[in-house]
C-alpha cells in the first residue's frame, strides 16, 4: 500500500511539471500523421497578362483511390474569389496564360503520360491539344502570339528501336541506351507538331522571343545528374534549323533562360560548374546575339535565381535565400546596382509579378501557417491573402518555433530553429528530436513544417540545426564541410544539443534523432558516435560511402565533397562512413527508405540494418515499393510518420503503441 502510493505520488509530482499536449488538447487539436497527408498543397501561381487574375495548382488527397490528385483553380487579384477550374480525379498542372488572357494551357495524366491540355478562361470544358505516345514533359511556354505552345518530349523511336520494342529486344546498354528531351512546339489551331531539335541532347527551359521567331534552351549531354554541370543555353529558330550556343563560357552551368522584352538581352541563372557542387548560383545577363555574359549578382555571395524582367528591359528581378528566409532583388543590368526589396522576414515561393513590377502574386508560410496565396506590392508592404489553402488550420493548436545560435566547438555561430512543444512552460525540460537536413547544402527555413508540428502536438521538441555546409549562408560556410563529412557538421549538432540542454529546454535523458538523405546519414552517423540517443529514425540515409559511391547516380557529387574516387581518397571515404565506426552502437533504430531509390539506393539501409541486427541493436527495417528517394504515395506517408512517432514515443516515453 505505501510502496502505491509512492508510485501515484511520483506520477503526480511528474504531471505538475510535464503534461502531454495530446493528453491537454486532444489528438484532434494537434497535428496528427492523419492530418499530415490531408492537407492541401497550393504551388504554381500563374499571375494573368492583364494583372487581374491568378491561377494555381491545389494538390487534395483522394481517400478512395488513396493518391493525391491536383486541380487547377483561378483567384481575382482583387476580391480574392477563387473558381475551381479543372475536376478530373488524375492531376492537372503546370497552369500557362495565353497571352490574351483567355485561355489557359496545363498538364495532365488523365491519359495515363501528360499532355497539353487547353481551356477557356470564361469556363466550359478543357480539350487535349497533344496526343503523344510518350507523354509530353517538363515545361510548357505559349508563343507571344499566342498560335503555338513550345513543349519538351522524349525523341521519337525509329522504326527499328519501334521492332525491338515490340519483340523485347530490350536490353539496355549503360550510358548508351536513353530518351532524351527534344524540344517541340504545337499549332493551337491544327495540333500539329514540329520538333525543334535532334534528341542527341537533354533539353529543357524553353523561352520565346517577343517576336516569335526564336526559342532559348538549355542543353545538357545527357539527363546523367553529373551532366547537369555541362548545360548550357542555345538559340533554335522557331521555323526550325540548327540550333546555335548562346555564350561562350566553359565554367559556367547555365539554366532557366528568359529574354528581355525588347529582345536584346537573355538573363539566366548559372553555377560555377562541374567542380564545385556546392558552390550558390548568381544571375547572369548576355546578349541575345551572344557572346560573353556578365555576372550581375556576384556580390550577394547568395544563390539568385531569375524571376523576371521589367518592361523596360534595364532591370531583372530575382529571388534568393538568405539564413532562414527569403528575399527578392532587383539589378541594373548596366550598372550591377542591386536593391533588396523586401527584409529578412518571410518565406515566399512560386513568384509570379506583373511586366510593370506592380503586383506580385505569391505563395507564402510561416511556422503556423502552410502555404497560401498571397498578392502585394513588390516590396510587400500590404501583402493580401487571397486563398488560403487550408481554412481549418486555425483550430489546431502549435508549438511556437524560434531561431536560435549557439557556438560550436571551434567558436563558430551556428543556427538553426527549435520548435518547442504545444503548450510549452518556461522552465519544464522536455523530450528533444534532432533534425538534420538533407543536402548536406539543405538548409531549414522558418516555413511551416507539419512533421515538427506532429511531433509538437505530441510533447515534443523539435531541434534544426543549420550546420557547417548548408546553404543560405555564403560559399565560405557551404563549402565548410568538404572531405570532413560527420566532423564539424557532428561537432555543431552536438554543441546545440548542449547548448539546449543548459538552457533548462531539453531534457538529456530523451533525446531522438532523425533524418532523411544527408539528414538519415548524419543520424547514422550519430548513432555510431554516441549513445547519448534513446532513438534515432534513418531515412534513405547512406552507411558505407565507399559502397555508396558505386551505386549512386552522383559520382561527381562524392568526387567533390570526397577530393577524388574512392580508391585515390579511400582515407576520406572510410574515415566519414558510419559502418567503420568500431563505437558500440546501442540506440534503437527505425529504418525507412524507397525500393527505386536511385540517389541513395536501398543496400545503403540494407547494409544498416545487417550491421545492427548482428551486433543486437534493437532494428526494424521498412522498404517502401514503387517509391524512389522521397516517398510520393499518401499511405507511405502516412505509415512513415506513424512509424516514427510510435518509435520516437515507445524508446523515448516508454509508452505503448
Amino acid at each position: 500500500m505505501m510502496k502505491t502510493k509512492y508510485v501515484l505520488s511520483l506520477v503526480m509530482l511528474f504531471c505538475l511539471f510535464y503534461v502531454s499536449p495530446i493528453f491537454l488538447f486532444g489528438e484532434e487539436n494537434v497535428m496528427t500523421p492523419e492530418k499530415i497527408i490531408s492537407m492541401k498543397r497550393l504551388s504554381s501561381v500563374q499571375l494573368s497578362p492583364d494583372g487581374k487574375k491568378v491561377a494555381y495548382v491545389l494538390r487534395s488527397l483522394d481517400e478512395e483511390k488513396h493518391s493525391f490528385s491536383t486541380d487547377i483553380h483561378i483567384a481575382d487579384v482583387k476580391t480574392g474569389e477563387s473558381i475551381q477550374m479543372t475536376y478530373h480525379p488524375k492531376n492537372d498542372s503546370s497552369p500557362r496564360w495565353s497571352p490574351d488572357g483567355s485561355k489557359i494551357a496545363f498538364l495532365s495524366n488523365r491519359e495515363q503520360r501528360n499532355q497539353i491540355w487547353v481551356i477557356s478562361t470564361a469556363g466550359g470544358e478543357a480539350f487535349q491539344l497533344t496526343k503523344i505516345k510518350d507523354g509530353v514533359s517538363g515545361s510548357i511556354n505559349w508563343s507571344p502570339d499566342g498560335q503555338k505552345i513550345a513543349f519538351l518530349t522524349p525523341r521519337e523511336l525509329s522504326d527499328e528501336e519501334k521492332k525491338a520494342q515490340e519483340e523485347k529486344r530490350d536490353e539496355i546498354v549503360v550510358d548508351e541506351t536513353m530518351r532524351l528531351n527534344q524540344l517541340a512546339i504545337v499549332e493551337v489551331n491544327s495540333g500539329d507538331i514540329q520538333r525543334l531539335t535532334d534528341g542527341k541532347t537533354y533539353v529543357s527551359d524553353p523561352s520565346w522571343a517577343p517576336d516569335g521567331e526564336k526559342i532559348a534552351f538549355t542543353s545538357r549531354p545527357s539527363t546523367d545528374v553529373d551532366d547537369l554541370f555541362f548545360s548550357k543555353i542555345f538559340i533554335v529558330k522557331s521555323s526550325g534549323g540548327a540550333s546555335e550556343r548562346l555564350t561562350n563560357t566553359k565554367a559556367l552551368t547555365e539554366m532557366s533562360p528568359q529574354w528581355s522584352p525588347d529582345g536584346k538581352y537573355i538573363a539566366f541563372s548559372a553555377g560555377p560548374g562541374y567542380d564545385l557542387w556546392a558552390d550558390p548560383d548568381d544571375v547572369y545577363c548576355v546578349p541575345a546575339e551572344g557572346g560573353s555574359p556578365t555576372n550581375l549578382t556576384a556580390a550577394l555571395d547568395r544563390s539568385e535565381s531569375v524571376v523576371r524582367w521589367a518592361s523596360d528591359s534595364r532591370d531583372i528581378v530575382f529571388s534568393f535565400g538568405t539564413e532562414t528566409f527569403t528575399q527578392i532583388g532587383k539589378v541594373n543590368i548596366q550598372t550591377k546596382k542591386i536593391d533588396i526589396l523586401i527584409s529578412k522576414e518571410k518565406i515566399i515561393s512560386s513568384i509570379s509579378m506583373d511586366p510593370a513590377l506592380d503586383i506580385m502574386t505569391f505563395v507564402m508560410t510561416d511556422p503556423e501557417n502552410p502555404g497560401d496565396l498571397w498578392a502585394s506590392d513588390i516590396n510587400l508592404k500590404k501583402p493580401r491573402l487571397l486563398v488560403q489553402s487550408n481554412p481549418d488550420i486555425t483550430k489546431i493548436q502549435f508549438g511556437k518555433t524560434k531561431i536560435i545560435q549557439w557556438k560550436s566547438s571551434d567558436g563558430k555561430t551556428i543556427e538553426g530553429l527549435l520548435v518547442l512543444p504545444v503548450g510549452f512552460k518556461e522552465g519544464q525540460r522536455v523530450p528533444l528530436i534532432v533534425e538534420p537536413h538533407g543536402g548536406p547544402q539543405g538548409v531549414r527555413t522558418v516555413s511551416f513544417n507539419p512533421v515538427w508540428q506532429m511531433f509538437a502536438g505530441a510533447g515534443y521538441a523539435v531541434f534544426a540545426p543549420n550546420f557547417r555546409g548548408s546553404g543560405n549562408y555564403g560559399r565560405e560556410f557551404v563549402r565548410s564541410n568538404i572531405g570532413d563529412w560527420g566532423g564539424g557538421d557532428y561537432r555543431d549538432i552536438m554543441a546545440g544539443v548542449d547548448y539546449l540542454i543548459k538552457e533548462g529546454i531539453a531534457d538529456e535523458a530523451k533525446l531522438g534523432v532523425e533524418g532523411w538523405s544527408y539528414g538519415g546519414f548524419m543520424t547514422n552517423w550519430i548513432i555510431t558516435h554516441t549513445n547519448r540517443f534513446k532513438a534515432a529514425v534513418s531515412g534513405a540515409g547512406l552507411s558505407n560511402l565507399e559502397s555508396f559511391y558505386g551505386t549512386t547516380d552522383i559520382q561527381g557529387f562524392m568526387e567533390y565533397y570526397h577530393k577524388g574516387f574512392p580508391w585515390v581518397s579511400r582515407k576520406i571515404y572510410r574515415s566519414s562512413s558510419p559502418l567503420t565506426s568500431t563505437f558500440k552502437v546501442k540506440t534503437p533504430v527505425l529504418i525507412l527508405h524507397g525500393e527505386e531509390d536511385t540517389r541513395v539506393p536501398i543496400s545503403q539501409s540494407d547494409e544498416l540494418y545487417q550491421y545492427l541486427k548482428k551486433t543486437g541493436v534493437v532494428v526494424k527495417f521498412v522498404r517502401y515499393p514503387r517509391e524512389s528517394h522521397g516517398l510520393r504515395e499518401p499511405n507511405h506517408q502516412l505509415d512513415r510518420y506513424t512509424r516514427m512517432l510510435n518509435w520516437f514515443n515507445t524508446h523515448i516515453l516508454g509508452k505503448e503503441k
